[in-house]
């Protein structure tokens, strides 16, 4: 009888060491003793759009490779410039034919300056150089409406959103947020996790539309490794694309923004039309925690919703086991910036800050910062 106690007590701690994962709770406070200063931002160059080569209408997914260029997204474009900052070309060639785009979800830079793009609709894979010219193309034979974020030798893995049928009605509902793998050989689809998230949508047959008003924020961290966070409150965890495995997930005692008649216009924005009636959704009581993740120099760094006027934004700062350890504040040109920090708008390279922003025109530009060295 004790044997048969043990082995089942044994059973029940090797389940919850696979399904169970490390929570790790840090203090409000990091442990960097001069941590809440103010770290300067110098302004290295300012990208506007001359109204005759390229414009900008909202343009996003900013990244810099090897060779120093960067890229951007924008409706019906994918911009290039040179190390200074000068236009190159428009790589987008717009159509369905080959080589030719309707709607880019994401693109891939590698060490080799070729990029891979993917295209929602029809869904496909194409590669192609520095210059532009097409390499490969393949399509992905799936309905699934997904956004192309990670590859490695043998996969592209996605980004995809589930949403239960709403019945007529525009709601805040359960979004099953799923980062699927898709083996390049034979387009095999394979679920690796799955997310629960709230969002506000409508379904109904053959009509769909969402409102991400909790973000879904991933970060690249080694290998196949990655930090994500999927909720209104701070958490943020560490999962493994290869075993499916979250690692550990950690927190820490954070003060949240409240919503108010001033802030209110920094939610995430956006609004659908169903059957002629304009659907918002409602006005939560709290902003999110958090706008977006970066890891840089073996650390991650946190832009989180706390803004304060004079120094700018709160930036929380992590080691790679999840140890709270320094805080400080940016501030950029604009104090619209430093509430306007999503995923796709800002990108850190090295000592070196992309962020897409508005001036007081509401003219969109690309604005590189430099942080100082030591800083």
């Amino acid at each position: 009888m004790k044997r048969d106690f043990a082995l089942i007590l044994i059973i029940v701690l090797l389940s919850f060491d696979l399904f169970c994962h490390k929570i790790i709770n840090n203090p409000e406070k990091p442990s960097k003793q001069d941590s809440g200063r103010q770290v300067s931002l110098k302004i290295d160059k300012i990208i506007v759009d001359d109204g005759e080569n390229f414009y900008f209408t909202w343009p996003a997914n900013v990244k810099e490779a090897a060779d120093g260029c960067f890229y951007a997204l924008d409706k019906d474009q994918f911009l290039k410039f040179d190390t200074t900052g000068k236009f190159v070309k428009n790589l987008m060639k717009k159509g369905q034919g080959a080589g030719e785009l309707v709607n880019i979800s994401n693109y891939l830079l590698s060490v080799e300056n070729e990029i891979v793009i993917h295209n929602t609709y029809p869904n496909k894979i194409i590669k192609i150089d520095a210059n532009g010219k097409l390499l490969i193309e393949k399509r992905i034979y799936t309905n699934k409406y997904m956004t192309l974020f990670h590859q490695d030798r043998d996969r592209y893995f996605f980004l995809n959103r589930e949403v239960e049928n709403t019945k007529g009605k525009a709601k805040m509902v359960e979004v099953d947020l799923q980062i699927l793998s898709v083996l390049k050989r034979d387009h095999t689809i394979e679920k690796k996790f799955s997310f629960s998230m709230i969002n506000f949508a409508f379904r109904a047959e053959g009509v769909f539309a969402i409102i991400r008003t909790t973000p879904f924020l991933i970060c690249p961290f080694r290998e196949n490794l990655f930090f994500i966070s999927h909720t209104p409150e701070y958490g943020i965890k560490l999962i493994d694309l290869d075993s499916s495995k979250i690692f550990f997930e950690f927190k820490r005692d954070y003060k949240r923004v409240r919503v108010t008649e001033e802030n209110k216009k920094y939610l995430p924005p956006g609004h659908f039309t169903i059957a002629g009636k304009l659907q918002k959704p409602p006005t939560p009581k709290y902003l999110n925690d958090i706008q977006s993740i970066h890891f840089i120099n073996d650390r991650l760094w946190v832009f989180t919703s706390t803004v304060d006027k004079e120094k700018g934004v709160l930036v929380d700062v992590f080691d790679e086991n999840g140890k709270y350890v320094d805080c400080f504040y940016l501030k950029f040109q604009y104090k619209d910036s430093n509430h306007k920090l999503q995923q796709n708008q800002l990108t850190v390279v090295k000592n070196a800050l992309y962020l897409v922003e508005q001036n007081e025109a509401g003219n969109w530009m690309i604005t590189k910062y430099i942080i100082p060295p030591g800083k």
